[in-house]
């Protein structure tokens, strides 16, 4: 979604790259809050696993 946003952005601007350069700093915290949050849930299921013996469902 955000790829389409930053292309759409890209397109209007015609050479104003502040809106550029600002939607690719939120696609890159929205994807380092996604890692965040896939690195958690691994961690999470990890010590679920070594408690139980059991992987997640």
């Amino acid at each position: 979604m955000m790829s389409y946003i930053i292309s759409k952005v890209s397109q209007n601007t015609s050479g104003n790259s502040k809106y550029v350069d600002r939607a690719d700093a939120i696609e890159r915290f929205l994807q380092q809050k996604r890692d965040a949050k896939a690195a958690q849930k691994a961690q999470a299921s990890n010590s679920n696993k070594e408690t139980t013996n059991k992987t997640d469902k």
